[in-house]
């Protein structure tokens, strides 16, 4: 076994296993199994006909098989090993173990539309890097930097949202994302003020 290297702690959800094959490959491809006990009495993965000596679990094949199986700050172990080509069962290889990182909040979101000092016009369409880790955006607007009283309190999921704000009014943004960790944090402060009105 190469990777990830034995007793590992900080993989992420979806881990990229590989293997040595003792200089004999495979024509029939290798087996892989990830458990939750040395003794794989409790298999939460089992996956056949893999035809390389490695298995990305982030590629469309890994994330279909680890959706609902692989979760956050757990161990597991695995293993793999040649497919039967009609020579009758392989060994099974050296069980190694892995850790899952704890369930990660998200990252701070990153405004890109608009930037502090700028002037809109009317709807305002606030665009953003969505945080890391989130499946949800909070959106508030506030006519002051406390952000005591809001103007604006929108949940999206797309990286953009429209507005319409009063004209000729100054208003501060941020925004926060939410995963299943839980809320991360809030943006850096954006202050922007719409146009007067025509």
């Amino acid at each position: 076994m190469i990777l990830p290297p034995d007793f590992s702690g900080d993989n992420i959800i979806g881990p990229y296993l590989s293997w040595d094959n003792g200089g004999v490959a495979s024509s029939a491809g290798y087996e892989i199994e990830i458990a939750l006990d040395s003794a794989f009495a409790s298999v939460a993965v089992s996956i056949s006909d893999v035809l390389t000596e490695y298995f990305d679990f982030n590629s469309p094949t890994g994330t279909v098989v680890t959706t609902e199986a692989i979760a956050y700050n757990k161990r597991y172990y695995w293993r793999a090993r040649m497919q039967d080509d009609g020579g009758g069962p392989y060994p099974w290889s050296d069980i190694f173990t892995f850790t899952v990182i704890p369930t990660p909040t998200p990252l701070k979101p990153i405004i890109t539309n608009p930037v502090t000092g700028d002037e809109v016009a009317r709807p305002e369409i606030i665009t953003f890097e969505e945080s890391l880790f989130s499946d949800n955006h909070y959106v508030e607007i506030s006519e002051n930097g406390s952000f005591r009283d809001l103007v604006v309190d929108k949940t999206t999921d797309k990286p953009n949202i429209t507005v319409i704000l009063d004209y000729g009014k100054t208003y501060y943004l941020r925004i926060k994302g939410k995963g299943i960790g839980g809320f991360g944090e809030y943006s850096e402060v954006v202050e922007f003020t719409v146009e007067d009105a025509p």
